[in-house]
């Protein structure tokens, strides 16, 4: 997956994370964890890289 693509769907997760915020069904616990695993995955690709 390339940073643009990784970009997408951390967003994508921010939406659903704010729709699970507005409904009572929804384990928003589950998507934040989806959204902070998303973001750690981005900023370890985007580390610099011993030469």
């Amino acid at each position: 997956m390339n940073t643009t693509r990784t970009i997408q769907a951390a967003e994508c997760l921010a939406a659903l994370l704010d729709l699970a915020r507005e409904h009572d069904d929804v384990n928003y616990v589950e998507v934040e964890l989806l959204l902070a695993a998303s973001h750690h995955r981005l900023a370890r690709r985007e580390a610099p890289q011993p030469a």
